[in-house]
């Protein structure tokens, strides 16, 4: 997969192409510097618990980034290639690891990457949430079919039950306690007043996508506020998660919180995201 990277219009566009405009711009890009470094104790774990199994075999970075997780998933192996769909990152990565095997590529079509093959794909930064909810399955079956037999899905996605789903744009500022409440409401006044820069984003963004939120319970689609916001993404849940992957033809193996503590299939956690470790069966990777 390959060629030029021609914007979506907003009006119409999906998910996915609306979010790849905004890591795109570049705006976004600037978060995502190469860190080598985990994003919490949730990402160690997961990949702590299948890198006997994957080192010195090959692996698949998808939703690479800038770079972050190359120098540390390199560590357990050589035979690396990594891939971003967002032409901007990838130039980046390419930056900070010359000579990496780093291609654009969409996680919707993989199919370019030798099927059968990859010891472990993984998808960090609740890069997954990123695509349509229809789409989500497309990507765990294409990850599916270049996993090798036993091999791992590694990825991190957000919490439909945590604190950040359709989160309101001052909710970040707000003190709780009683005496706070007015330095509350002086800080907020100020800050629109003032016209600071993340306020006017966290307006911004929560105003544009306020007709797209949608909540299915266990599933929905709402902004996500952070570094340069601007981010319309999907949520899910642990219970969920287990039926979209065996749907896939996924087999789940663990849960973890970002504080790195497992997580029961069925448990309502309170972390921001998690990270899901899933296992290709082998009888079904031998059965093709």
């Amino acid at each position: 997969m390959s060629g030029e990277h021609v914007p979506a219009s907003q009006e119409g566009a999906s998910l996915g192409e609306r979010n790849r405009d905004q890591y795109a711009s570049g705006q976004l890009a600037r978060a995502f510097e190469s860190r080598g470094r985990w994003l919490d104790l949730g990402e160690q774990a997961a990949v702590t618990l299948v890198a006997a199994s994957s080192r010195g075999r090959p692996i698949l970075d998808i939703g690479v980034g800038a770079g972050r997780t190359t120098s540390l998933l390199r560590l357990l192996s050589d035979d690396y290639v990594g891939v971003d769909y967002s032409h901007a990152l990838i130039e980046r990565a390419r930056l900070a690891h010359p000579g990496v095997d780093l291609r654009w590529a969409d996680a919707r079509d993989l199919s370019e990457l030798s099927d059968r093959h990859f010891a472990l794909v993984m998808f960090s930064f609740n890069g997954l949430d990123s695509v349509e909810h229809d789409d989500r399955a497309v990507v765990q079956r294409q990850v599916r079919d270049v996993l090798a037999a036993g091999g791992h899905f590694v990825y991190s996605t957000l919490n439909r039950r945590g604190p950040y789903f359709n989160e309101l744009p001052w909710h970040y500022e707000r003190d709780p306690s009683e005496s706070g409440r007015l330095r509350w409401w002086v800080r907020l006044i100020a800050s629109i007043v003032i016209g600071r820069g993340d306020v006017r984003r966290r307006w911004s963004t929560w105003w544009r996508f306020r007709p797209a939120v949608r909540d299915h319970g266990d599933w929905g689609i709402a902004p996500l506020f952070g570094p340069g916001s601007g981010l319309l993404v999907h949520w899910t849940t642990p219970g969920a998660t287990v039926r979209e992957l065996q749907q896939a033809g996924l087999e789940p193996v663990a849960f973890f919180d970002g504080d790195g503590r497992p997580l029961a299939p069925d448990e309502d956690t309170t972390s921001g995201w998690f990270h899901v470790v899933a296992r290709r069966p082998v009888e079904a990777a031998n059965e093709g």
